[in-house]
């Protein structure tokens, strides 16, 4: 297969993090539609290039190519940032219970009559 043809972009110029054990660090990724094409050091990438690939300059920013999380309740996550948190030190900010009817007080009060106020 001749990846020159299909490279759409190129990311380059960034701490790029494979996670691989055999190739933890590059310095360059290319990429197809949604999918890795190839990684590693930048000159080989670019060779890869042809007339319509984009380059992604990082300009130093990390990249984790890749990257699927496999596990991580990102609904559960962000439906939590808007309820209160009442765990204990040191998970939350409670010490004793008057914390915790402060805090739902304090939520009660900037929440519209009939909204829920719910604690985790």
């Amino acid at each position: 297969m001749n990846n020159a043809n299909c490279i759409e972009k190129i990311f380059h110029n960034g701490i790029i993090l494979t996670m691989e054990d055999n190739q933890k660090k590059v310095e360059a990724v290319a990429t197809s539609g949604n999918k890795i094409i190839a990684c590693g050091d930048y000159d080989s990438i670019k060779a890869l290039a042809n007339d319509k690939t984009q380059f992604i300059d990082l300009q130093g920013k990390t990249m984790l190519p890749g990257f699927v999380d496999s596990h991580s309740h990102i609904l559960d996550t962000a439906q939590r940032a808007m309820w209160v948190d009442v765990n204990s030190v040191p998970l939350g900010p409670v010490l004793k219970v008057d914390d915790i009817i402060a805090l739902l007080r304090k939520k009660a009060e900037q929440t519209p009559e009939g909204g829920w106020v719910v604690g985790w």
